[in-house]
């Protein structure tokens, strides 16, 4: 099933439970769209030559290692902001790396 999003023309403006549905529907789909973006970063994808059904297994599992590794860098960001003393803004020319 495609679920598509409501349009607005010039003759009809969006109710405000059009782009409610919208915004609903943006959202679930982001994810999705993120995981096709980094799926286009693995190079070796392009030289992937077998069943679809193998293809998609092999897909699934990059995209589950892929958020494991997003998802580990944020809390490991998240836990050395909390580790870490409050300190005062540096106001340096060139900004750090």
């Amino acid at each position: 099933m495609i679920v598509t999003g409501y349009q607005a023309t010039r003759a009809r403006k969006l109710t405000p439970g059009e782009k409610e549905a919208n915004r609903v529907l943006a959202a679930a789909r982001a994810p999705v769209e993120h995981g096709f973006g980094h799926l286009k970063t693995w190079r070796i994808l392009t030289k992937l030559r077998t069943d679809p059904t193998r293809a998609t297994d092999l897909l699934r599992a990059l995209l589950v290692l892929t958020n494991l590794e997003v998802n580990r860098r944020q809390l490991g960001l998240a836990q050395d902001c909390r580790s870490r003393p409050a300190r005062a803004p540096q106001h340096d020319a060139m900004p750090p790396r």
